[in-house]
């Protein structure tokens, strides 16, 4: 729907909302001590439920986003067709999502092996990935709607322009990413910390992290373009590496990182290895077929929710949606621009 702000606002208030209950629960306040330790996962629960309760109630109950694209509760739209597309789409996200977390919790468990200041490098490491993660992820989220939007449009060309600009984009933040890290590489990790051995063992891997990431960033791109492939056997790559190169052989941290550096090797490798492949104008094709198959259903969802409030339906577009019925028209004001039908 290309709303963003909703999200924004609530996850800078977030921020905000997990430092100061974190430091609240922590060390208290006024004559209160504070929960100590078990204050900072506490605090972790209160953040981690503030958002969703916060974008529900801004975006759906105060300023009603949802209606510009979703009817309402019927038990007509539950069926066995959208719940296989669903499947297909989000089947391989989660895979691909869970998979990645496993192989970090298992390089976890090998950093153990191998000490507590390991450990802690590890961690200071870990927090700057998932920063930058989301950085990356918020172009591989822009092209994948993009390109989904494109497609869905039977228009293949842009999907493929759309692709080719986010690659350019990722590309400039790396470059302006490793300039920054390399110039600035301690002062960086002294965000962290102050401790001087544990920033030495941190600069040991930097340079493997920086070439990590920059796979990294390709890999989210490619992953969001593509949507649904999964890279369910990178973890095989990521934690014999990892384990091997770590306690078998003694290289220690650097190791870790290098097994965290081939696993996003293998995923660009695979990702640009379909995409040099893909048929963009193939690929259009198939999504207006699979949209343009369902009419029938669309109709008798239409059909039900106007008789539920006695309304006359209308005969749906070529390219069904619900956003045009006889019942969205009547949600919305006169004034109200409605959203152009897909196609």
């Amino acid at each position: 729907m290309g709303i963003l702000l909703p999200t924004t606002v609530v996850g800078v208030v977030s921020i905000f909302v997990a430092t100061g209950s974190n430091y609240v629960l922590i060390y208290g306040i006024g004559s209160w001590n504070g929960l100590g330790f078990t204050g900072s996962p506490t605090a972790t629960v209160l953040a981690s439920w503030f958002q969703p309760i916060a974008l529900f109630s801004f975006a759906i109950l105060y300023k009603h986003h949802h209606r510009r694209a979703w009817y309402g509760w019927n038990i007509h739209a539950l069926t066995l067709n959208r719940l296989r597309s669903y499947l297909r789409v989000a089947g391989p996200i989660s895979s691909n999502s869970f998979v990645s977390n496993l192989a970090s919790a298992l390089v976890a468990l090998v950093a153990a092996r191998l000490g507590a200041r390991i450990i802690a490098a590890n961690a200071v490491i870990s927090s700057l990935w998932g920063l930058l993660w989301a950085l990356f992820w918020g172009y591989g989220c822009a092209t994948q709607a993009r390109v989904a939007n494109y497609l869905g449009a039977g228009k293949p060309d842009l999907a493929r322009r759309i692709t080719g600009l986010g690659f350019i984009c990722t590309m400039v933040v790396v470059v302006l990413i490793a300039a920054a890290t390399s110039l600035m590489d301690q002062h960086i990790i002294a965000l962290y910390t102050t401790d001087t051995d544990l920033l030495t063992t941190c600069k040991l891997v930097l340079p493997i992290f920086v070439v990590a990431c920059a796979f990294e960033a390709v890999e989210i791109l490619g992953a969001g373009a593509l949507t649904g492939m999964s890279a369910i056997a990178t973890w095989f790559i990521n934690l014999p590496v990892a384990y091997i190169g770590g306690i078998t052989l003694g290289y220690g941290f650097p190791a870790l990182w290098v097994g965290v550096l081939s696993m996003e090797f293998f995923k660009v490798s695979s990702y640009t290895l379909v995409l040099a492949h893909v048929r963009w104008s193939d690929v259009a094709e198939r999504v207006k077929a699979a949209v343009e198959a369902a009419p029938e259903m669309e109709q008798s969802t239409a059909q039900f929710v106007a008789a539920a409030a006695d309304i006359q339906p209308i005969t749906p577009p070529t390219t069904p949606t619900l956003m045009a019925s006889a019942l969205e028209r009547n949600r919305h004001l006169p004034n109200e621009v409605l959203p152009a039908p897909f196609g």
